[in-house]
This record gives structure tokens, sequence and C-alpha cells, in this order.
């Protein structure tokens, strides 16, 4: 290859310029209305980021015992909020995967959010 041929992609990863492009397309279709965000009941997440969109990953990652769960809990309650989130109403998907505890301590933290009882009590 050339000193001066342009490199499209290698191994997964693309030439700035695609990119980009890319982004000024992303750009395009929010500002159209075609591409909405999602949104939690943060405030500061509003401001600073604009919400979440299709293909965000996003990793939470803090010592222990300071909300990591609690934290994802209530964005899933938010992402499914037909107020804070009505152009998704229905169409809502979550996928949940958690490394630090078991599914069913998870499910047992949203029941003691939804029914504001500690989940020592429930149990």
């Amino acid at each position: 290859m050339s000193q001066h041929q342009k490199v499209e992609s290698i191994e997964g990863y693309s030439h700035i310029s695609t990119v980009v492009n890319k982004t000024q397309q992303m750009m395009d279709k929010v500002r159209s209305g075609h591409l909405k965000p999602l949104f939690t009941s943060s405030q500061k997440e509003k401001d600073k980021i604009g919400g979440y969109y299709a293909g965000d990953q996003v990793v939470i990652a803090a010592r222990t015992g300071v909300g990591k769960s609690a934290k994802i809990t209530s964005d899933a309650f938010d992402f499914c909020d037909p107020i804070l989130n009505q152009y998704y109403a229905q169409d809502i998907l979550i996928l949940w995967d958690s490394w630090e505890m078991a599914d069913w301590r998870n499910i047992l933290r949203m029941i003691s959010r939804q029914g504001s009882i500690e989940a020592k009590a429930l149990l």
C-alpha cells in the first residue's frame, strides 16, 4: 500500500472521515426528529449528554455499595416511563445483565422500589 492511499478501516477501526460523516448523519436525524433519545429523570444527564441513543453502551463502575444497581434500576423505570419517553411508549425492550448480584435480587430491588418497601422487609 502506498503512503498516500486512504485506509477506510483496519480490523474494526474506521477512518476519521467515515466517523465524521456518520456523526453528521446522526445529527441530522436528531435535528429532524427521526431519531429520539431515551431520557432519565436526571436533569444533569439531560443537560450533559442529551439522553441515550440506540447503540449506546454504558458501563457503570464503582466501589461496592455506592448505588450502581439503584442507578440502573431507576434508569430502567425511567426508560419505560411514558411521560419521560413518549416517543417510545410501548416500544422499549430492556436487556439486563448484572455481574454483581443474582437475577432474583435485581427483581426484588425493583419490587422494593415500586412499593417503597425496603428489600429486607420484603424478605
